[in-house]
């Protein structure tokens, strides 16, 4: 009986997919809490930014980890309050990001924080989600 060379690749294949040595990767897990550098043990937001910096959004601040050290941030940096909500980057301007708070949108460029304010309400400081959505106008030429 004559066998096929492709089944043998094919259960070889097989064989090496099924494999556990093949899927399985260890990782290192690292917890990080106040006594490493965070405002607050627990985090509201969580957010990786273009660079590969993590923002962690807290109830005390925001900290940006480089991947050895955390930059913590809170009002007197100029955020308007310091529970974070939501952080997200602008994909217009990268760089640029939006950090939601119980008291509003703050942006952060160029290593500074600006307010960002929409009206007087209670609820328009409630920030719980930001999205970024482009628009495109277009006109029609006179006729």
């Amino acid at each position: 009986m004559r066998t096929n060379p492709l089944n043998f690749v094919f259960f070889s294949l097989t064989l090496l997919a099924a494999s556990p040595v093949s899927f399985c990767q260890i990782l290192p897990l690292q917890y990080y809490t106040s006594q490493d550098g965070l405002p607050a043990n627990g985090i509201n937001a969580f957010f990786q930014d273009s660079r590969g910096y993590l923002w962690i959004g807290t109830a005390e601040g925001v900290s940006v980890y480089d991947g050895a050290t955390f930059t913590n941030y809170r009002t007197r940096d100029g955020l308007t309050r310091n529970f974070i909500t939501c952080i997200t980057e602008s994909s217009v301007s990268p760089s640029t990001i939006w950090i939601g708070t119980a008291g509003g949108i703050n942006i952060f460029s160029d290593g500074h924080f600006k307010s960002l304010h929409l009206d007087s309400t209670a609820a328009s400081k409630e920030i719980q989600v930001l999205l970024e959505e482009h628009f495109l106008f277009c006109a029609s030429p006179s006729q």
